[in-house]
């Protein structure tokens, strides 16, 4: 599961209170979620072997982004990628990148 580092404020969890954890500056949060993503570079960095991958993810994330809803799902047809129930433009690139070594 990929880490994070908070680098900024603080992150909590849980949808209840039992389950609820409150992140600090420093911490570490494991999250099948791209943090860095969903709340940005300045509050989240990625760390841990993924954190290698991530430049080279940040390069092709851009050629899919650049590319239509249809082209993607053309590109996951050609490629053989199962894309489940990723509708959004961003769960695509998201299952893309991760079903592919970019």
């Amino acid at each position: 599961m990929p880490k994070f580092k908070l680098i900024a404020g603080r992150h909590i969890t849980g949808k209840t209170e039992q389950e609820r954890k409150v992140y600090r500056i420093g911490d570490v949060v494991e999250s099948d979620k791209d943090l860095v993503e969903l709340f940005g570079k300045d509050k989240f960095q990625r760390v841990g072997d993924d954190a290698v991958t991530t430049e080279v993810n940040g390069e092709a994330r851009a050629e899919l982004e650049a590319m239509s809803v249809r082209d993607l799902r053309e590109l996951a047809e050609v490629d053989e990628v199962e894309l489940g129930n990723a509708t959004r433009k961003s769960d695509i690139i998201r299952v893309l990148l991760e079903a592919r070594a970019w």
